[in-house]
This record gives C-alpha cells, structure tokens and sequence, in this order.
C-alpha cells in the first residue's frame, strides 16, 4: 500500500512541475515569443513521467496527449519539413490517440476526455482516414455528457463546414501501403 502511495505522490509532483512548464510556455506563446521545441519535450517527458507513475490518473494521460497534439500540430504547419517528418508525425498521431483513448477509457463520464478525443481527431483528420466520423463520434458523446457547452456545438460546426467546403488541409496518409489497398 505504501509503495502505491509514494508512486501516486511523486506522479502528483511530476504532474505539478509540468504544470509550471506549461504555464511557462503559455505565457511565452502569449507575448508572441516562439515556443522551443525542446521546452515542448520536456513538457512531453514530465508528464510521461508523471503517467508512469500512476498509470490510473486520467488527468496525466489527457494532459500528454494535449502536449503531443501541440507537437503534432507544430509539425502539421511545417509544409516544408513535412515530408521529412511524416515518419515522426505518424508515430506522434498514434501514440497520442492511444494515450486519449487510455484516458478516455479510464473516466467516460469526463467531457473532458471525451473532447480532447474529439480534437485529437479532428486534429489529425487530414492525415488518416476515416479519423473524421470519429471526431464527430466524439463531438456527438461530449454533448450528450454536456448538452449546454457552446464550445463544443461551434467547433463541432466548423468541422462540419471545414470538411462540406472541402477546405480541410490536404496531407498525406498515414496510413501504410497495405492499409490503403485493403481500403479499395
């Protein structure tokens, strides 16, 4: 009992340190300053930390896999370096859908998670197919769990529109080779 207990804590104090982390780069993002990938990684490495710890905390698990979506989305806008980052791009995209999904699995009554699945989605939507039903899958649960949440109807809508308009990103799949012929 007492070895679960000292693991909860220091999760809990890996969790607070990224916490600080994060706020630093908000604060930073928000004077207009640009972020340092490596501050993201150590952002990501703290709060694998903290998940590693207590693997049952599903505010941990939601927290890495926000910080991988600012990742993914930092890599997304690099048109240029994009191809060259495809291969870290689909590693990052599955890794962070599973760490939602663990999340997600763990506490399903928490819109929160249920969200942060549907962003994610969303998110990666133009690089894996069939990533839009899902997203709207879990923008449809979130307002069953929190029908008076405007946030979610306005971003449910812009995707909604985004995808009608067809001006959605275009990028390449990351789905392999055999995945795309088993689609046709």
């Amino acid at each position: 009992w007492l070895y679960f207990q000292s693991q909860r804590y220091m999760g809990d104090v890996l969790y607070r340190k990224a916490q600080e982390i994060d706020q630093r780069l908000t604060i930073q993002s928000r004077s207009g300053k640009p972020i340092n990938p490596i501050d993201v990684d150590a952002l990501t490495d703290t709060l694998t930390s903290a998940v590693k710890k207590d693997t049952s905390n599903h505010t941990y698990l939601r927290s890495l896999s926000q910080a991988m979506l600012f990742k993914v989305t930092t890599l997304m806008r690099d048109r240029e370096a994009l191809t060259a980052n495809m291969a870290t791009l689909q590693t990052l995209a599955t890794s962070m859908i599973d760490i939602a999904k663990q999340a997600y699995t763990l506490n399903t009554t928490d819109v929160r998670n249920t969200y942060n699945l549907a962003v994610i989605y969303q998110t990666i939507s133009p690089l894996t197919q069939g990533a839009d039903a899902l997203a709207i899958e879990y923008f449809k649960k979130s307002l069953e769990l929190d029908p008076k949440n405007p946030t979610t109807y306005v971003d449910l809508a812009k995707f909604y529109l985004s995808s009608a308009a067809g001006t959605k990103q275009k990028l390449p799949s990351l789905q392999s080779e055999d995945e795309r012929k088993k689609a046709t």
